[in-house]
């Protein structure tokens, strides 16, 4: 009688089985949170030296609209700063949709 592998017997599969692969970003592990403090960490970092150097403030919302043209569809604009001036957490909360609507 062949003896099981390790593999096969914890996870229930046929004994020719010999290895599984796993994806382990966003699938086993919670790698989209930590993705997004290194992404945050480097580009914080990065524009804030470029902002510096160059002598321009990093664009907000309010510019991106108003490049668009569509500054003036709007009655209230909550972005990042605005969330993070008034304490309001991000999504999947619900608190920048309800300020919105004050």
């Amino acid at each position: 009688m062949r003896r099981r592998s390790t593999v096969s017997s914890v996870l229930g599969l046929p004994d020719d089985i010999r290895g599984c692969l796993f994806d382990l970003d966003g699938v086993l592990t919670q790698t989209v949170r930590v993705d997004a403090a290194a992404w945050k960490q480097a580009f914080d970092d990065f524009l804030g030296r470029w902002s510096d150097e160059h002598h321009e403030r990093l664009t907000s919302c309010r510019d991106v609209l108003a490049a668009a043209g569509t500054a003036g569809l709007f009655e209230t604009v909550i972005d990042g700063h605005v969330a993070t001036l008034d304490g309001l957490e991000g999504k999947p909360a619900p608190d920048t949709f309800l300020a919105s609507s004050e």
